[in-house]
């Protein structure tokens, strides 16, 4: 008589390649373990700032020179704001002007008049 293997045989191709299917799998995991992580940022490669808070006031004070020459300064305040140097021209009557430059590039952003 002729036995037909014809299941045993599906049910062993089946076996054969979920083992390898999950052999690759793990193969794959693996091999993402090993790649190199990046070193950890710290402050000494941080980009730096091309314009310290002296050149923002300098530049700020040049430019008001420039345009608004009428205006007397009295009193100059500079503060940090994100990647910005906010800078204020003063004058002895309370009004002035606002300059918001960039910190990286120098360049003036904005530029407001204050009562």
């Amino acid at each position: 008589m002729k036995s037909n293997n014809r299941p045993l045989t599906g049910i062993f191709t089946l076996v054969y390649g979920l083992t390898a299917l999950t052999a690759l799998t793990a193969l794959t995991a693996l091999t993402g373990c090993d790649t190199p992580k990046p070193p950890p940022a710290t402050a000494a490669e941080a980009p730096r700032d091309s314009l310290t808070r002296d050149a923002a006031i300098q530049q700020a004070q040049r430019d008001a020179a420039f345009r608004y020459a009428e205006l007397p300064i009295a009193h100059v305040d500079a503060r940090r704001a994100g990647g910005f140097w906010v800078v204020e021209l003063t004058a002895s009557n309370g009004s002035g002007l606002r300059y918001t430059i960039s910190a990286l590039d120098g360049s003036i952003r904005q530029r407001n008049m204050f009562q």
